[in-house]
């Protein structure tokens, strides 16, 4: 006669609590049945037999008010279309801001929401469709040039399309390739073997300028965080090389965000002393004494200064150079002469604003790209920028800034100091004025992205620059005034320190 089956149901209880509440795993507890009781059990038993009893192991989660759940919904879908992270770190940061749920939980929600990371094949024609007739636009548009594989499927992934970066490099590159072999063309640069030893975010932040376009009139101005290779911010305007302007970008981004790195790092520019002699006001206020200029800022070459010199490179490759080819263009067509007004206003009014969309474009990518490992490279850290940056404890670090105290006089008087530059503005009031009639007049919005076709297929922001051009020349042939700009001479008045100058002037930087 057979033996009848072993009897497990004195341990249900204590087995049920086991994997709901404590979360053990079935081998962990068939390890505790083995040296707590006595019993050892196979692993396909131990299966058969929590079934039969109906006992689930992955738990219940808590349940959530209202507000929390839509929180965390919210969250979840942030993360799944900004963050190009994959679930295992989404779930990382989720339980860093304070979410209490299981990784399978993490998923099972997301899946619930509709947030699927593959398309199902039945599905895959329309998305292709769906793919087809954004890119007729963007090829219209030419930003098509802007893009490689990676950065295109970021893109669509800005405006909440999901396909593979296979697939939609595949599908531009038979409705368009000449873009995709051009960037094949030349690009293959080594690498520098080294970068500043950043400890983590905010420990260093390196500041440059981009001046391929100031015969134009437009000036870039970019703060990078070494560490992270985040993007802390991007100034697009027509001031944006003097020392009053950097001055008012440093502390804006300070300002907002409520904290300085340990150390600025930049080249030797003319634009640089008054933010660094703010920057040096700000530790020393922290630490509590007077610092040694070197603790605060390094000085170096611009070609030593490469984080940042790296970061215009890309942009340049990916976004800057069409437009710099096309005002190059209009430029040797005498359609653009720098000692003209008309020129100017009418160029400034145009394409100040689609450089900053470009930029921010960029920018956003950038920073929500994936910077994949280098073995050849010091000091490198692999990883998306704004994950990186926002959650140093994924990779063993720690935010290095440094918080300021606002209520400190002298602090609080360089904060209120910043708010005398206007940092938006590139054309005064008046002038705006008359250039946002001038192109409703004629039928023209009066911001353009730059990707926008005219009715006879040229590009539209050709054609209303020319129109505005035109419109400002008669204007002051006619006796009008289109007033401009004027740079603020020595920072608007302000200097740094004696302490700071003495150190410009003992090492001959420009003050």
């Amino acid at each position: 006669m057979p033996r009848p089956p072993p009897n497990y149901d004195y341990l249900r209880e204590e087995i049920e609590v086991l994997l709901q509440v404590s979360g053990l795993t079935h081998n962990a507890v068939r390890a505790w049945m083995k040296e707590q009781k006595g019993v050892d059990i196979s692993h396909a038993t131990f299966e058969r037999v929590i079934a039969a009893w109906g006992i689930t192991t992955r738990p219940r989660r808590a349940d959530l008010s209202a507000y929390d759940e839509e929180r965390l919904r919210a969250r979840i879908e942030e993360l799944f279309w900004e963050s190009d992270e994959d679930d295992a770190t989404c779930y990382e940061i989720l339980t860093i801001d304070g979410f209490a749920l299981s990784k399978w939980q993490f998923v099972e929600l997301r899946k619930s929401m509709g947030l699927y990371r593959r398309i199902p094949k039945d599905d895959q024609p329309s998305y292709d469709e769906i793919i087809k007739s954004v890119l007729v636009g963007v090829i219209k548009g030419g930003a098509l040039e802007d893009y490689g594989y990676r950065n295109l499927a970021r893109e669509m992934r800005n405006e909440f399309k999901l396909i593979g970066r296979n697939r939609i490099f595949k599908i531009a590159y038979r409705m368009n390739s000449a873009p995709f072999d051009a960037r094949r063309i030349g690009k293959r640069v080594k690498v520098r073997s080294y970068l500043p030893k950043a400890k983590g975010p905010n420990h260093i932040w390196s500041v440059d300028a981009y001046c391929k376009l100031e015969l134009f009139g437009i000036q870039i101005y970019c703060c990078i965080n070494v560490y992270s290779r985040k993007i802390i911010w991007a100034y697009v305007g027509t001031m944006a090389k003097t020392k009053f302007s950097v001055f008012s970008q440093y502390l804006s981004a300070v300002d907002q965000l409520g904290f300085t790195p340990q150390i600025l790092r930049a080249d030797h520019s003319v634009e640089t002393p008054m933010m660094a002699d703010a920057h040096l006001c700000f530790r020393e206020n922290q630490e509590g004494h007077q610092l040694r200029f070197n603790k605060a800022f390094w000085y170096t070459t611009s070609k030593g200064n490469n984080t940042i010199e790296r970061f215009w490179g890309l942009g340049a490759s990916a976004a800057f150079n069409r437009w710099r080819d096309l005002f190059i263009e209009l430029r040797n067509n005498r359609l653009y002469d720098e000692d003209q007004r008309a020129d100017r206003v009418a160029f400034l009014a145009v394409y100040v604003p689609i450089m900053r969309y470009t930029v921010w474009l960029f920018v956003g990518s950038h920073n929500r790209h994936r910077i994949r490992k280098h073995p050849e490279i010091t000091g490198y850290v692999a990883g998306i920028p704004n994950t990186l940056y926002a959650y140093p404890e994924l990779k063993g670090t720690e935010n290095y800034g440094i918080y300021i105290d606002t209520a400190h006089p002298e602090i609080r008087q360089m904060v209120q100091n910043k708010d005398e530059f206007d940092l938006i503005s590139y054309l005064p009031p008046a002038t705006m004025h008359w250039v946002d009639h001038t192109l409703v007049e004629g039928g023209f919005p009066t911001e353009l992205d730059g990707r926008e076709q005219a009715a006879n297929g040229e590009k539209l922001h050709v054609v209303a620059y020319l129109h505005l051009r035109a419109a400002a020349a008669a204007h002051l042939a006619a006796g009008g005034e289109l007033v401009e700009f004027q740079r603020p001479a020595q920072g608007a008045g302000l200097q740094p320190r004696d302490r700071t100058r003495e150190v410009f002037a003992a090492n001959s930087f420009p003050l």
